[in-house]
């Protein structure tokens, strides 16, 4: 007679039906998995808009989406006669789109996109399974279970990383056991990626929408959590709202714009709640939960009403953001929740998920999006404040005579750093000439949101006339004194040069004491330091050291002090920041800034 491991029988089994049943989600998991332990592996540094990064947002979207076409695929409607086993490879068409979009759209607003899609495909898996036939009972026991189903995946993984993670220590401690340091990051991948993910798919229900709807679950833990959590937590945000309510009718001062977000939030809290206790309404004892419902979504029409009013405050000074349209359409969108609620005798739930689905996906995209509209209504603004100042001539940018106010300034300044790093190089409005246009790109590039508003300010400075110092801060970027508003390095003394070294802009100052130009430049292909006296280059250094002696400092928490010396001079470099761009060792860039302190010896 054989024994046989029932556990491991019954791991088998699942993970053979997983396999089944979600083919192209299993991929995905796997590939995911494969690339981040690649990417700790070969100590690949996953920066914003790198092929690495865009890659691994492909498979976030693409994983709610293969599960969602697949759920559709068991549930399908009747006049659909393609086989099962073919629907959930439609998810590529989306998932293969997203990815040559974001080779061509990389705007810091593109991950608010991003965003979008994902919650249009999470919403899509809550309710695909139901398209066919939309039965509320269903509805919550599908989503109840799948919740539940997330959270003990997720529950299991980190349990399993954890106690594994202690299980290496122990054996690296007691047993003088080697255990490298990637190690542990690859335990991390495999468990919260592979194992967890693997076990939630085992966990998706399986049931038709008959079954699912012939099924009574109503989880006491549930009840207790909504009735005694929830509910209370809902009614104090509703009071502090009216309170500020009254607040603003008294004083009449308009309410901020903090008010829509604290609004959006505090409504869509109660909305989850009253979600979860849709299981209950049915039981006698829990009537009390519809007329809460009843008199919740009385409440929150007038607090959406306030919120909306903030918002048009902000548009109406300031135009439209994709941040702002975005709450717009909240508002409006629990407004019509409310309403439908409150006037509609089925109250089908299925309603919520739906009506999200098809409003966060028709605004992701076409000139009525999120994207094109806020586009538009920035670039409005800045044509108006450059008309109001003649500095446009024939729809192109011109230097304006009368000084702009400090107030228009940074305005001004707040909608070019708007436009430019939300939408890209490719949005940048046609009113700029060539020279401008290329500048405003290499700007775009930079990382830190601070360098752009410095090389914006920069930029103004030197195109425009406006005041010195327009900041509204009480420490300005564009003070007199300052490198980055001037574009270029300060000397402290005719022999003694400081400089703020940047990749991505070459740094220059006059010595009037030497009637000489002193530049400095980073070859980023050959990752040298290059200094300049006028068009004579006087040092070429190679920066490559760096990268060890900053990887060094990492872990031994001190700073890095490189050397430089010839016969022309001599200094030290303090860089602060370093980032490698591509995979390829061949290939990869690297980017630097910092400090340069330099003297003159001839």
């Amino acid at each position: 007679m054989s024994f046989r491991f029932p556990s491991v029988s019954h791991l088998k089994n699942e993970f053979v039906r997983v396999l089944q049943r979600f083919p192209l989600t299993s991929v995905i998991v796997v590939v995911a998995s494969f690339t981040i332990m690649t990417s700790i592996q070969n100590k690949i540094q996953i920066e914003e808009n790198d092929p690495v990064y865009d890659f691994l947002l492909v498979l976030a979207l693409g994983l709610p989406l293969s599960i969602a076409f697949q759920l559709f695929a068991e549930n399908k409607p009747a006049w659909i006669k393609l086989p099962n086993w073919t629907i959930p490879y439609f998810s590529l068409v989306p998932i293969v789109s997203f990815y040559f979009w974001r080779q061509t759209h990389n705007g810091s607003g593109e991950i608010i996109r991003f965003l979008q899609w994902v919650l249009y495909s999470h919403l899509l898996v809550a309710f695909a399974a139901f398209i066919k036939s939309a039965r509320p009972k269903a509805f919550w026991n599908f989503n109840y279970r799948l919740f539940i189903a997330f959270l003990i995946s997720r529950f299991f993984g980190g349990s399993l990383f954890i106690g594994l993670l202690l299980a290496l220590k122990a054996m690296s401690s007691l047993l003088e056991i080697t255990v490298h340091e990637t190690a542990y990051f690859h335990l991390c991948a495999l468990c919260l990626v592979s194992i967890s993910t693997f076990h939630f798919l085992a966990l998706v229900p399986d049931e038709n929408v008959e079954i699912l709807d012939s099924q009574h679950n109503s989880p006491p833990l549930l009840k207790i959590f909504c009735q005694y959590i929830l509910v209370p937590l809902n009614a104090v945000y509703i009071f502090i709202l009216y309170s500020y309510m009254i607040k603003i009718l008294i004083s009449g001062v308009w309410p901020q714009g903090m008010i829509s977000w604290l609004v959006s939030a505090a409504a869509i809290l109660g909305v989850f709640a009253l979600l979860m206790m849709n299981s209950f309404f049915h039981q006698e004892e829990n009537r009390w939960m519809k007329k809460f419902q009843t008199v919740y979504y009385i409440s929150i029409i007038p607090l959406i009403i306030m919120g909306l009013t903030s918002i048009w405050q902000r548009v109406h000074q300031y135009q439209l953001t994709e941040k702002r349209y975005i709450l717009i359409l909240l508002c409006l969108w629990l407004l019509g929740i409310a309403i439908y609620n409150l006037a509609s005798k089925t109250k089908n739930i299925v309603i919520i998920p739906v009506s999200l689905f098809v409003l966060t996906f028709l605004t992701s995209f076409g000139p009525w999006g999120i994207y094109q509209v806020s586009w538009r209504s920035q670039s409005a603004r800045l044509t108006s404040i450059l008309t109001k100042y003649n500095a446009l001539k024939d729809g192109m940018i011109v230097k304006n005579e009368i000084e702009f106010s400090k107030d228009d300034a940074y305005e001004l300044k707040e909608t070019l750093v708007y436009i430019i790093s939300s939408h890209g190089t490719d949005e940048i409005p046609k009113l700029f000439n060539t020279d401008d246009t290329k500048t405003l790109e290499e700007i775009s590039r930079k990382k830190q949101s601070y360098m752009i508003y410095q090389d914006v300010d920069a930029f103004m400075h030197r195109k425009f006339n406006v005041p010195t110092n327009f900041d509204r801060n009480a420490y300005s970027p564009s003070a007199t004194k300052n490198f980055y508003a001037e574009y270029r390095a300060e000397f402290i003394e005719p022999d003694i040069l400081y400089f703020l070294v940047d990749s991505y802009q070459t740094r220059i100052v006059t010595v009037p004491a030497r009637n000489k130009s002193y530049s400095v430049v980073v070859d980023r292909a050959e990752f040298k330091l290059i200094i300049r006296e006028g068009n004579t280059d006087i040092l070429v250094e190679d920066l490559k050291p760096i990268i060890k002696m900053m990887s060094e400092e990492k872990d031994n928490d001190r700073k890095v002090r490189f050397k430089i010396k010839n016969e022309f001079l001599e200094g030290t470099f303090m860089p602060s920041f370093l980032q490698a761009e591509g995979t390829d060792d061949k290939k990869r860039t690297y980017s630097v800034s910092g400090m340069l302190i330099v003297r003159l010896l001839k």
